[in-house]
């Protein structure tokens, strides 16, 4: 029982890191997205 239970977790954390990476990826596009805009709004054109 014991080594099924770790299998499991160990596949999640594999999981739960191709994730990251791609959560990642999306935050730092929000963080751009948000940069141009609150430039945008101060009427800075360079970033």
């Amino acid at each position: 029982m014991k080594t099924v239970v770790k299998k499991m977790k160990y596949t999640k954390r594999v999981d739960t890191h191709k994730n990251q990476k791609q959560r990642d990826a999306t935050f730092e596009k929000f963080r751009k997205q948000q940069n141009e805009l609150s430039a945008n709004r101060r009427g800075i054109r360079r970033k």
